[in-house]
């Protein structure tokens, strides 16, 4: 399930680094990092 969770946060950060500006991508990744947290 871990594993699992990395892989999809990986996906999302690399597309968050191609498709989005740099600040939308710093608030999604603090978001995402927030999910991770409360999961794990």
């Amino acid at each position: 399930m871990k594993q699992c969770i990395i892989k999809v946060y990986y996906l999302i950060d690399n597309f968050c680094k191609t498709y989005t500006s740099h600040n939308l991508h710093k608030d999604m990744k603090t978001y995402l990092l927030g999910i991770k947290d409360k999961r794990l």
